[in-house]
């Protein structure tokens, strides 16, 4: 080969040449005419190494067997150089085609062509190109499976192409490369689908599409032209926890569940929560134009209990609740006031009955009181006309021995129930009793104007007897 070439041309120029034999041979300085290669010639005629010197140290050495070192004195292989490098820009070709050489940009190349390798081809056009199979021996493919999950590439042994189409991103099945089923066009990529002009990533599957695995923290970041606003994961809540909202250092963003891209429902930086605002006042705000049986908030319990509200604090356990109860889960629809301490305080019925201190109604009145009332006004005003008719003249009014007779007989006054009647009603109404009452007042009233009349015409008629 050019290699064994290289090295005779610098027997031929070294002057003297020296083998481990005795005998020398002595070639002209100047050059040798009339040489005949079957017996003149530099080396050895048996099996002895022939070595070459400069300022007496051998720097190749030529083995009995055939094998030339450089810079080694116990080659092993054909052409073994130690302690040094080639430097060439020599073509080197086998059977007539070019294999390797040096260009003037120091690249080393095989093939025509710039930085290119052809295997298999002389006219490589890309920076490897293989005209053929490619087979791979021995050794472990495991990292290489690890790295390009490709296949067993030691058992396959091969990577060739099948019919690929373009835009596909290609996968290897076992035997070669098909079209997979990732698609790519100009950065926008699709998973089972076809990539879609302005969106990114474009996933088509069954129930369960995508898959985010980590460890504890684990969170998937949300940025906005770099600037990072908030992320989806389990980072700031327990292990069983789903965490989605703004990130550390949003101080001021609030996070939106939108409809039609108007947003519905909002929490904001102050944890404040709005239902139709989006910058609610108080920690929950329902903004609504509620009509008729659509209402701004709705309870609505499942079961023979009430849907209630709880009020309580910090510095206490006792508690307030408000509970409705509707018609369907009872025989009485109700709104309850209920008190930890003392029970249920305060109870509507569905009819509009008030019951208070107790939860049942007396029949038929619209206000039931288990206590004691005080109050420094109270009106009653009854549908019944008000007994102005006592001083009609018309009214007939009772003469005071009937009167006079009826208590003795009875032992209270006429219209007004007795005291057993009371006990036996448990009570009396306060409307219809001050009706009562101030018939009897007016009643009095008369009784006294004509007793103050007869009193008159007795003093006239005893005057003018004088």
């Amino acid at each position: 080969m050019k290699t064994e070439r290289i090295i005779i041309f610098l027997l031929a120029i070294s002057g003297t040449m020296q083998s481990d034999n005795a005998n020398a041979q002595t070639w002209g300085l100047t050059g040798n005419a009339g040489t005949n290669p079957a017996v003149n010639f530099a080396g050895t005629t048996d099996n002895k190494n022939f070595k070459i010197r400069t300022n007496n140290q051998v720097r190749i050495n030529v083995t009995g067997n055939g094998k030339v070192g450089i810079g080694n004195f116990t080659p092993v292989f054909r052409l073994d150089i130690k302690g040094g490098s080639i430097n060439t820009d020599s073509l080197y070709r086998i059977s007539g085609v070019k294999v390797l050489s040096r260009n003037n940009s120091n690249q080393i190349q095989i093939g025509e062509g710039g930085a290119k390798v052809g295997i298999g081809t002389t006219t490589p056009v890309t920076a490897l190109e293989v005209n053929g199979v490619i087979t791979a021996t021995g050794g472990s493919s495991t990292n290489w499976n690890s790295a390009f999950n490709w296949g067993n590439h030691a058992t396959a042994g091969y990577l060739a192409s099948g019919a690929l189409t373009a835009g596909y991103v290609p996968r290897w099945n076992g035997t070669q490369l098909t079209d997979g089923g990732i698609r790519d066009d100009n950065g926008n990529v699709a998973i089972g689908a076809v990539p879609i002009s302005g969106v990114k990533l474009t996933v088509n599957g069954g129930a369960n599409i995508a898959k985010f695995s980590g460890t504890t923290g684990m969170f998937l970041s949300l940025f906005e032209n770099n600037v990072y606003r908030g992320y989806l994961g389990s980072y700031s809540g327990a292990g069983s926890d789903v965490d989605f909202g703004t990130g550390n250092g949003n101080t001021s963003g609030s996070v939106h569940l939108a409809v039609q891209s108007v947003p519905g429902l909002t929490l904001n930086s102050d944890a404040k929560v709005g239902i139709g605002t989006t910058n609610p006042s108080a920690k929950l705000q329902v903004n609504y134009a509620s009509t008729g049986f659509d209402p701004q908030l709705r309870l609505h319990q499942l079961n023979a209990d009430f849907a209630r509200i709880n009020f309580t604090n910090s510095t206490t356990s006792n508690h307030w609740a408000i509970g409705g109860m509707s018609a369907g889960a009872n025989s009485q629809a109700r709104l309850n006031f209920y008190n930890s301490v003392s029970g249920n305080v305060l109870s509507l019925t569905g009819d509009g009955n008030v019951c208070i201190g107790t939860t049942t109604p007396a029949t038929g009145y619209k206000l039931s009181v288990h206590g004691k009332i005080i109050a420094e006004e109270l009106k009653v005003m009854l549908h019944a006309n008000w007994p102005d008719y006592v001083f009609d003249e018309s009214y007939n009014l009772m003469p005071l021995e009937e009167l006079k007779i009826h208590l003795q007989n009875h032992r209270h006054l006429p219209g007004i129930p007795s005291a057993g009647e009371i006990e036996m009603s448990q009570g009396y109404e306060i409307g219809a009793m001050q009706q009562k009452l101030l018939e009897k007042v007016e009643e009095l009233t008369l009784y006294v104007i004509k007793q103050q009349d007869e009193i008159n015409a007795l003093k006239k008629s005893l005057t003018s007897g004088k």
